[in-house]
């Protein structure tokens, strides 16, 4: 009988398209390095696009075969276009309350470098991890009548917190500098450890 762990392959992906496991993403133009061994599939130096964003380098790593929900972990440098944010982050933290907070988010305009890393142990959820350079965005958000323009932000994310460091820009016509906070998604929205000009 076929035995994965006796399988080995070892090649390259050109102009591939590759289902991130557990999420609606599949990153398209995929080039990479691709191996399979002891029932791991691995792709590594990878390069694409995600929607109209560019994937720089990453990996990702799925075990084929020794668990019924193929854990994986991945990591990725983005170029990210900002119009796509909300809608990705959404789909990668599905019926979380920073989902529906995401869904208030329209009319984004900029881009980002970021590290998204993924990594989804057996019989657990997805986690997800972001963090960003320094970054400039404006958008609209429900909850603030009118439109926010950040010239200078870092964003963090890890499950159930975000932090925004460095914050320079103006908030419902209040004009941030230097602004530092966390806002914990855990059970309620709580902002925390606020610090700056505002």
């Amino acid at each position: 009988l076929f035995d994965g762990e006796n399988l080995i392959l070892d090649g390259s992906i050109k102009h591939g398209n590759v289902k991130i496991p557990e999420t609606d993403i599949t990153a398209t133009h995929v080039k990479a390095r691709a191996k399979v061994s002891d029932g791991v599939l691995s792709i590594a130096k990878a390069t694409g696009k995600i929607n109209k964003s560019n994937i720089l380098s990453g990996f990702l790593d799925i075990d084929l075969i020794n668990y019924k929900d193929s854990p994986f972990s991945g990591e990725f440098f983005i170029d990210l276009d900002l119009t796509e944010t909300p809608q990705i982050l959404i789909s990668l933290l599905p019926g979380t309350m920073l989902s529906d907070e995401l869904a208030k988010v329209s009319q984004v305009d900029g881009s980002a470098s970021l590290k998204l890393s993924l990594n989804k142990p057996t019989n657990k959820d997805l986690e997800v991890f972001v963090k960003t350079e320094d970054f400039s965005v404006s958008g609209l958000y429900e909850r603030i009548p009118d439109r926010i323009l950040l010239d200078h932000v870092k964003f963090e994310y890890r499950p159930d917190i975000i932090s925004l460091t460095d914050v320079t820009g103006t908030i419902n016509k209040n004009n941030l500098k230097k602004v530092n906070l966390k806002v914990s998604f855990e059970n309620k929205i709580i902002i925390e450890n606020m610090t700056g000009q505002a």
